[in-house]
């Protein structure tokens, strides 16, 4: 009896067996948003296909899902990924909702693909050896010439003016423990804030430690 591929690649390593390496690969897609949620939501969701990914797929939908608010009539939502290597996924969901409050924000989410579970800001600079400090430096940096007499170009984008406003009310605003996401680019680390009607997404380059 002759032996199937399939059976070979079960004696064989995935180095020698390309089906078997494809197989295990995770793939970035979108579904419609489900048929229950349609009175309020509309869109695009994740969906993260592989094996073992079940589980935080049903996380991350409940987690938009619950950012319904009772002031607004309808939510927007669309998905897409940013980047892609070995060992991790980000994405972003845009979220358009209107009604009473109308908001224009984006969420972010970060895998760890190897341990399948979600990225968290603070222990993935502790492993990576990134200075909280110097990030909050850089943010700073970047922010404080808005607040002068005469600011950059860059500080008349309308998020940022609205994250703006937010500080002065709360002079913590900008503080990296306030972000309320973040995604991974080569070589960039993106903190997202969020006002009340905008998010706006800081890009810190590792190596020049500044914000782009």
């Amino acid at each position: 009896m002759k032996n199937s591929p399939i059976l070979s690649c079960i004696f064989l390593s995935v180095i020698f067996c390309p089906m078997a390496l494809k197989a295990a690969e995770l793939k970035f897609d979108t579904v419609p948003v489900r048929a229950k949620h349609a009175d309020f939501f509309s869109g695009t969701m994740p969906r993260l296909q592989g094996a073992g990914f079940n589980a935080l797929n049903r996380m991350i939908q409940k987690d938009l899902y619950a950012q319904f608010d009772q002031d607004v009539a309808r939510i927007v939502l669309d998905s897409r990924k940013i980047y892609q290597d070995p060992q991790y996924l980000s994405f972003e969901v845009f979220r358009e909702a209107s009604g009473g409050t109308m908001s224009y924000k984006a969420m972010y989410y970060s895998i760890d693909l190897k341990q399948k579970k979600l990225l968290h800001l603070q222990p993935y600079l502790d492993q990576h050896q990134l200075s909280s400090q110097h990030i909050q430096q850089a943010l700073a940096d970047y922010v404080t010439p808005c607040l002068s007499d005469a600011p950059p170009d860059y500080c008349e984008d309308m998020a940022l003016q609205s994250l703006l406003h937010s500080a002065t009310l709360d002079p913590d605003f900008f503080n990296i423990n306030n972000s309320n996401s973040f995604y991974l680019k080569k070589g960039i680390l993106g903190l997202n804030f969020a006002s009340t009607k905008y998010t706006y997404a800081f890009e810190y380059d590792l190596k020049s430690q500044r914000i782009l």
